[in-house]
């Protein structure tokens, strides 16, 4: 289901190139479950003293956000124009009926 906000959000993470940014998330929930143990082990915490004692975090960090893309955030104008377009319509609209309501309300003579 497509809400307002979509069409806001949309160009913004376009705009801001988001698909080309590190995934902090992902490490970030990492983290969190470190301490999880898996038939007896802690895998992830194998893991993460790796990537910090190897000074990998960078690196991790840009290979998670390579892998996560998101069609929808391509720098490509099919994936700006339509959400602009949603945009300047509800400016439209939204213009219309406050200049009805204003123009109603300056005629009441109560």
């Amino acid at each position: 289901m497509t809400t307002i906000s979509h069409w806001g959000t949309d160009p913004l993470c376009t705009i801001g190139r988001f698909n080309e940014q590190p995934m902090v998330t992902l490490w970030n929930t990492l983290v969190r479950f470190k301490d999880a143990e898996f038939r007896g082990e802690k895998p992830l915490l194998y893991l993460l003293q790796q990537v910090e004692q190897n000074n990998l975090l960078d690196d991790f960090l840009l290979w998670s956000g390579t892998n996560n893309t998101n069609p929808a955030y391509e720098s490509i104008a099919a994936n700006v124009l339509p959400a602009w377009g949603a945009l300047l319509l509800m400016i439209v609209i939204f213009t219309a009926v406050s200049v009805f309501a204003l123009r109603k309300i300056d005629k009441d003579k109560r």
